[in-house]
């Protein structure tokens, strides 16, 4: 099963071999799957904490896959291959013996971090298969349950938390500028169940559409795939995740329902002045309001640096996103639904105003991280344990653990 070990992590020293192959790979996505630069920041962060802890480490860009790059990968210099969002899968290189997956060429670790539903359309290439060579990491554990039911598991595969980039020390409250900050993108949940009856006709196809989605709307946070099949049994069908078209349809759904909610927190929201990043159309919005178009990563870190309090609409129900830990490590107060891993790691904790799953209770969150006294208790306890527990050295050890256990390839290139 899909897990997270959060830190304490084993104590023993890595077992990589010193001064042969100790250069961690971590390749660089194509610009259009990563247009605000999270996945460079990220491996740029990641970077650093590989360094930190005693690797050297190299930067591949997958827009420039030639000879010259395979074999700087296969060099027996190279101890792993890292890559975020998983596009190393998406690449292929030329061999004696015709195309094959760059990641069967190299014969390497590959640690690879999922960051989106396996059943996006998108995430076909980068899912198309499991390797034994390769460690998954899921932002959701539910993310690879849905994945098993149609790739056979062989390789390791647990759940994640983003680490925090190294920011600057957290500003004081009187000296931040914004008061209240959300960062969301908008589309018309509407779209996603027109788009779903118009591709498929059938009418089971719409009742399982509804019950899938309401009933996620209407029980908090539940894994996806716990929700189709109650549904799916409920309504004595089956589904074969192995068709395309079946992930598809799920795909929209998971869209439509992740869209309202966002929906639902905008719309209590329209009652109060905030500064929102990205929105889409027909955002109702308190007329004090300031609109900011979508910007690159690195910006926005600086901008939770200057809120006092970050209201978050979790995209997954079973993660806890870096749209948490980073307003966490900037020093903002964060106001924000439980998901069910931010149940489990943070049930001892008062780490965040928590509202309802439906956000009903949002005017009364805001009114209390408004309280002096918890603001500065809550602010204080959470950006201790963002940067501790999910510092990018913690994060990569938890990464390394699941190295630890695969043996050195040490395949030179031909």
């Amino acid at each position: 099963m899909p897990r997270y070990d959060h830190p304490p992590f084993r104590a023993t020293e890595s077992i990589f071999v010193r001064g042969v192959q100790d250069t961690i790979a971590l390749v660089m996505p194509p610009a259009k799957a990563d247009p605000h630069d999270s996945l460079r920041l990220g491996a740029q962060t990641y970077k650093a904490a590989f360094e930190e802890i005693g690797y050297r480490t190299e930067i591949f860009e997958l827009s420039k896959c030639d000879r010259a790059m395979v074999d700087g990968l296969r060099s027996p210099r190279i101890r792993a291959i890292f890559s975020d969002g998983g596009w190393i899968n998406t690449v292929f290189a030329r061999t004696a013996d015709g195309k094959k997956p760059l990641a069967d060429v190299l014969e390497k670790p590959l640690v690879v971090l999922i960051n989106d539903s396996p059943c996006s359309h998108w995430m076909g290439p980068i899912l198309e298969r499991d390797r034994p060579n390769q460690s998954t990491f899921f932002l959701d554990a539910d993310f690879a349950t849905l994945w098993t039911r149609w790739v056979d598991k062989v390789g390791a595969h647990q759940a994640y938390i983003p680490a925090c980039p190294t920011l600057a020390p957290p500003m004081r409250d009187e000296d931040r500028s914004i008061d209240r900050l959300v960062v969301v993108s908008l589309r018309d949940p509407e779209h996603f169940r027109d788009l779903a009856y118009e591709h498929f006709h059938d009418d089971v196809y719409r009742r399982l559409f509804d019950g899938i989605a309401e009933t996620a709307l209407s029980n908090g946070p539940h894994p996806f795939s716990t929700i189709c099949d109650e549904v799916c049994h409920a309504l004595n069908v089956s589904l074969n995740y192995m068709a395309p078209n079946i992930r598809l349809f799920l795909y929209i759904v998971d869209y439509y329902i992740r869209n309202r909610r966002r929906q639902m927190m905008l719309d209590q929201l329209s009652r109060h002045s905030i500064t929102l990043v990205g929105g889409g159309r027909g955002v109702r919005l308190h007329s004090d309001s300031r609109v900011m178009p979508p910007m690159a990563h690195a910006d926005l870190l600086n901008l939770y640096r200057q809120a006092r309090s970050v209201i978050v609409s979790p995209p997954y129900s079973g993660a806890v996103t870096e749209r948490t830990v980073q307003p966490m490590a900037a020093g903002a107060l964060v106001v924000a639904p439980p998901t069910s891993l931010s149940n489990a790691l943070f049930s001892r904790e008062f780490l965040f105003v928590k509202t309802a799953d439906d956000f009903s209770d949002l005017d009364a969150c805001l009114d209390s991280a408004r309280d002096p006294v918890l603001r500065r208790a809550v602010t204080e306890a959470a950006f201790a344990f963002a940067r501790r527990r999910f510092s990018p050295t913690a994060t990569v050890r938890h990464f390394l653990g699941e190295l630890d256990a695969q043996p050195l390839s040490g395949v030179p290139p031909t």
